[in-house]
C-alpha cells in the first residue's frame, strides 16, 4: 500500500470514528447506585489492573494471570459476551485484535488468526473444553456444528501466535480455547428467547441442580432457525440455517483432591447453500441448491487431582461423531481422544509440565463426480509426547519457559515443535516477553487424498474436432507438514488504574506451505509443498476506564505476508493469487452503564485487505441497549451493520461456495432466570 492510500484510510478512519466518539462522551452517566438497586456488571465494575489479573491457561497448560503471560492473549469473558450482542462464536471472536472473521453466509465463517484466512484455514487449533474440534478431512474447523450456551461460557481464551510446544499440530497461528462453567455455578433456570430479522426465532433452556454434596448437573437444549441472506443483486442467497442441539455437565468434587467432570451434546439440522457441482456432459460449473443433513454427538470426561499448590493430575478421554451429508459428498466420522498431563515442582523453583496423548480417527466418505476421496475409507492415529519446564532467572522478576512437543502422525511421520519464551517484569505496572517457536500444520485428508473435476472444459483435438475433459485438482501422498518458525515480542503496560496498553510484534517464517503445481496442459493441478513466506505485523490495544461506569478500548492489528518464490524458482500458485496488500484492522468498543439499570454498548470495526481484492474495505457498527427491570430478567435490543444495508465480507478465491451480502440487521431478546 502506498503512503498516498494510508493517508487516505487513515482520513476515512478518523472521520468516522471521531464523531462516534464524541457521541459516546456526550452520553449521560449514571449516578452512585444504592445498595438496593443492581449490581454493575463485572466487567465495568473491576479495576483494569483486576483485569489483568484474569487466569488463563492456554499458553502453558497451567494457571496463571493474564499480566505474567509470555504471549500475545486476549480473554473475551461471560459480561463481554452478553453485552456484545452476538449470538454465534464467530460472531463474538470478530472483538478479538488480530483475529480475522468474515462470514460467507449465513452458515459459514472464514476465521483465521495474522492472516490466511480462508474458507479452509488449517493454522488454527479451536478446543471446547480441552475437546478439540478441528476436522481432519482438511485440517480446519466447521463452525456451523460448533455452538454453546453461551451464558454458560465463563471464558474464551485466544492466543496469538504457535502453541504446537504444547497443544501440537496446527496449533500455527493462534489458537481458540472456549472454556465453559462449572455446573455448580449454572444452578436454577434460564429461559432466553430472542428474533432477529434474519432469525426468526431462537430459544434456548437451561437448568442445573444438585445430585449430592459435592455434585451439580445441568441440562441444556438449543434450537434456532436462520432466513436466507442475499446475494449481489439482492435475491435471497439460498443459505438459510436451523439447527437444535441438547447436552449435559456433571461436576463431582469426588474428595477434597479429586474431581471429575462428565459432559456431552448432540446435535442436528441442516443449512443450505450454492455449492459447485460438475458434470461430464455440460460445459463448465454449475451451481446447484445444496440442503446439507448436519448430525453429531460428543462425550468427555475428565478426572484431576490436586496433589500439591504446584502439582496436579489430570485424564480426560472424549469420543466424537460427525455426520454430514451434502450434495458432494457424505462424511461419518469417528474420533477418541486420550490426553494425559502432571504437573509438579521441581528443585530450585522448576515447575514441570509434561504429558501424553493419543487420538484415533476413522472416516467413511461416498463422494460424487465432483469430489472423490481415495481412499475412501480410513483410519488415522496420532500419539504425542510433551514437555515444559518454568522457572525465574531472576526471582520474580525473569521467567525462562522452555519446552517441547514429539508427534507422530501418519502423513508426515515424526515432528519435532520445540519453543522458548521470556518473561521479563521490571515492576508490578511492566511486564515485556519475547518467543521462538517451531509449529507444524499436519497435511490433510483433502491434501493427500481428494480428487476434484472443477469443471468441464472442451480440449481441441486435430484435425478440427475437440472432446469435452475435466479440470481437476489431485492430492499427492508425498506433501508434508508447513512448518513455521515465529518470533514474537510484546508488552503489557498499567499507565494508571484507569488505562491500560498492550502491544505484541511478530515475524513468521513459512516453509513448505501448502501449494498446487499445474501439468502442462493446464488440467490437472496437484497438491506440493512448495510455497514460502514472511508475514510480520501486530497488534495494540488501549483500554480506558473513564469512570465507574464506562469503559473503552481501540485496537489496532495489522499485517503483510511476502510470498517468496518456490525451491525450483518458480512463483508459486499462492503468490499469484494472494493478495500482496497489508491487512488493516481498528475496532473500537464502547460499553456504558446508564441509570435505572440500561446499557448502552456500541462495537466499530474496519477491516481492510483481509482476503480478496473483490472485498472492498468496510465499516461495521453494531450498538446495542440493554435493561434489567429485575435481577431475574435482562433484555436487549440491538442492531448490527448499522452504517449500511449489506456489503460482502468474503470472496471464495477456489469457487467452490457463492458468498452472501451481510445485511443490517435488527434484533432482540430476554433471558430469565428462575
Amino acid at each position: 500500500m502506498t503512503v498516498c492510500s494510508i493517508s487516505v484510510a487513515c482520513r476515512v478512519c478518523c472521520g468516522r470514528l471521531i464523531p462516534w466518539l464524541l457521541c459516546c462522551a456526550l452520553m449521560p452517566i449514571s449516578p452512585a447506585h444504592s445498595e438496593e438497586s443492581l449490581d454493575m456488571s463485572e466487567l465495568i465494575g473491576l479495576d483494569l489492573v483486576d483485569l489483568l489479573n484474569v487466569s488463563v491457561t492456554t499458553v502453558t497448560r497451567t494457571p496463571e494471570t493474564l499480566s505474567r503471560t509470555s504471549a500475545a492473549v486476549h480473554v473475551i469473558s461471560n459480561e463481554d459476551i452478553r453485552r456484545s450482542g452476538m449470538t454465534t462464536i464467530p460472531e463474538i471472536l470478530r472483538t478479538v485484535p488480530g483475529v480475522q472473521v468474515q462470514q460467507i453466509d449465513a452458515n459459514e465463517w472464514a476465521i483465521s488468526i495474522r492472516g490466511f484466512n480462508s474458507v479452509f484455514s488449517d493454522k488454527l487449533l479451536v478446543m471446547i473444553d480441552g475437546r478439540t474440534v478441528y476436522t481432519p478431512l482438511f485440517a480446519g474447523v466447521n463452525w456451523d456444528v460448533q455452538d454453546v450456551v453461551l451464558d454458560d461460557v465463563e471464558r474464551i481464551e485466544v492466543v496469538l501466535g504457535p502453541g504446537g510446544t504444547l497443544w501440537g499440530s496446527n496449533a500455527v497461528n493462534g489458537i481458540i480455547s472456549i472454556v465453559t462453567k462449572a455446573a455448580s455455578d449454572t444452578q436454577g433456570g434460564l429461559l432466553t428467547i430472542g428474533t432477529d430479522t434474519d432469525e426468526p426465532w431462537s430459544a434456548n433452556w437451561r437448568f442445573g441442580g444438585e445430585l449430592a454434596e459435592n455434585a451439580h448437573y445441568r441440562w441444556y437444549a438449543k434450537l434456532f432457525s436462520r432466513d436466507d441472506y442475499v446475494d449481489a443483486t439482492g435475491d435471497d442467497a439460498g443459505d438459510e440455517w436451523s439447527m437444535g442441539r441438547g447436552g449435559f455437565r456433571i461436576d463431582w468434587g469426588v474428595n477434597s483432591t479429586d474431581n471429575v467432570v462428565v459432559q456431552g451434546d448432540v446435535y442436528a439440522g441442516k443449512e443450505d447453500d450454492l455449492t459447485a457441482v460438475t458434470d461430464p456432459n455440460v460445459i463448465g460449473t454449475t451451481f446447484v441448491n445444496d440442503e446439507s443433513k448436519l448430525r453429531g454427538a460428543n462425550l468427555l470426561a475428565r478426572w484431576t487431582r490436586q496433589l500439591s499448590d504446584a502439582g496436579d493430575l489430570s485424564l480426560q478421554v472424549y469420543y466424537d461423531r460427525t455426520d454430514r451429508d451434502t450434495a458432494i459428498f457424505e462424511e461419518n466420522r469417528d474420533t477418541v481422544d486420550i490426553d494425559f498431563q502432571h504437573r509438579f515442582a521441581l528443585a530450585d523453583g522448576h515447575e514441570l509440565t509434561w504429558g501424553a496423548g493419543y487420538r484415533y480417527t476413522r472416516k467413511d466418505l461416498d463422494g460424487s463426480f465432483t469430489l472423490q476421496f481415495d481412499p475412501s475409507e480410513t483410519e488415522r492415529h496420532l500419539g504425542s509426547v510433551f514437555v515444559q519446564d518454568k522457572f525465574d532467572i531472576i526471582d520474580n522478576r525473569v521467567q525462562c519457559i522452555v519446552g517441547s512437543k514429539l508427534e507422530h502422525n501418519e502423513f508426515s511421520g515424526f515432528e519435532f515443535q520445540p519453543g522458548i519464551r521470556l518473561l521479563w517484569t521490571p515492576n508490578s505496572r511492566h511486564s515485556i516477553w519475547g518467543s521462538v517457536a517451531r509449529a507444524v500444520v499436519t497435511p490433510s485428508e483433502a491434501v493427500t487424498e481428494i480428487r476434484i473435476n472443477t469443471a468441464t472444459v472442451p480440449v481441441f483435438t486435430p484435425p478440427g474436432g475437440f472432446q469435452l475433459r475435466q479440470v481437476r485438482v489431485i492430492g499427492d501422498d508425498d506433501v508434508g507438514a508447513q512448518d513455521l518458525v515465529a518470533y514474537e515480542m510484546g508488552h503489557r503496560a498499567t499507565l494508571t488504574t484507569s488505562l491500560t496498553v498492550e502491544t505484541a510484534v511478530f515475524v513468521n517464517d513459512y516453509r513448505r506451505l501448502s501449494d498446487t503445481t499445474v501439468s502442462a496442459d493446464g488440467l490437472i493441478s496437484t497438491f506440493t509443498n512448495d510455497a514460502r513466506a514472511t508475514a510480520y505485523g501486530g497488534e495494540i490495544i488501549a483500554r480506558y476506564k473513564v469512570n465507574e461506569d464506562w469503559l473503552c478500548s481501540l485496537s489496532y492489528a495489522g499485517h503483510r505476508i511476502d510470498y517468496d518464490r518456490d525451491r525450483r524458482g518458480r512463483a508459486s500458485v499462492q503468490q499469484a493469487t494472494a493478495n500482496e496488500v497489508p491487512s488493516h484492522q481498528i475496532k473500537a468498543r464502547s460499553l456504558i452503564d446508564l441509570p435505572w439499570n440500561l446499557e448502552l454498548d456500541t462495537s466499530l470495526y474496519y477491516d481492510e485487505n483481509l482476503s480478496s481484492p473483490d472485498v472492498p474495505a468496510f465499516f461495521r457498527l453494531d450498538i446495542r441497549v440493554g435493561w434489567r427491570p429485575i435481577e431475574t430478567i435482562d433484555m436487549s435490543f440491538g442492531v448490527r451493520n448499522a452504517l449500511d444495508d449489506r456489503h460482502p465480507e468474503f470472496v471464495d478465491s477456489l469457487g467452490f461456495r457463492q458468498s452472501s451480502e451481510i445485511e443490517r440487521s435488527v434484533y432482540g431478546r430476554i433471558s430469565w432466570r428462575f
